[in-house]
């Protein structure tokens, strides 16, 4: 697989939702624990080099992006039996075209999530639905979804490493790609 089809195959993802590149893992460093979790690929731009995700931007993972701005990225998909991992460099957005675009094309059930009035990973009495219990069951309206704006935020990963995996029965293959400022450097791996 060249570099060029692994940008095609996670654009790809961004819109399909059904391919197992649509919702990776990342992984961030707090400076004491590594943390992971699945998030959903909302962008990707080959020629920026970056990856999207959008979160609240109280979670714990923003925390840490403030504290050390590394992220990686794990995809996988079993049937193919295929490996992408990428290092990435993370900016947060609070604001700005990135940030306004993403908003307005965020479907309305998913701003019922950025509505919560607690922070994502707070201590609650019981169990939370993680917005506010009026929109169980419904979507919120534009006009209610609004207030969640503040909470909203993207992060942008800028790829500077991208690791290909394929496990097959004629034999396993191991490549990396490294952009050097100009162009993607190719070295093979043993598997």
């Amino acid at each position: 697989m060249t570099v060029r089809e692994v940008w095609e195959e996670l654009e790809a993802a961004v819109v399909q939702r059904k391919s197992l590149f649509h919702t990776p893992v990342v992984a961030t460093f707090d400076g004491k624990v590594p943390s992971a979790r699945t998030v959903v690929l909302r962008g990707v731009n080959q020629a920026e080099r970056t990856l999207r995700f959008h979160t609240d931007r109280r979670s714990s993972k923003v925390r840490a992006l403030d504290k050390f701005p590394a992220l990686a990225w794990h995809f996988y998909d079993h049937r193919e039996k295929l490996q992408i991992r990428c290092v990435s460099t993370a900016h947060v957005l609070f604001e700005g075209p990135v940030w306004e675009e993403a908003w307005s094309q965020t479907q309305l059930l998913s701003r019922r999530c950025y509505l919560s009035e607690v922070a994502p990973g707070s201590v609650v009495a019981e169990a939370y639905p993680g917005f506010p219990c009026e929109l169980v069951g419904r979507e919120p309206t534009l006009e209610e979804s609004e207030p969640g704006k503040e909470n909203f935020c993207c992060v942008v990963g800028v790829v500077s490493k991208i690791e290909i995996l394929s496990l097959r029965f004629e034999g396993h293959e191991r490549v990396l790609f490294e952009w050097d400022e100009v162009a993607w450097r190719e070295s093979w791996l043993a598997p």
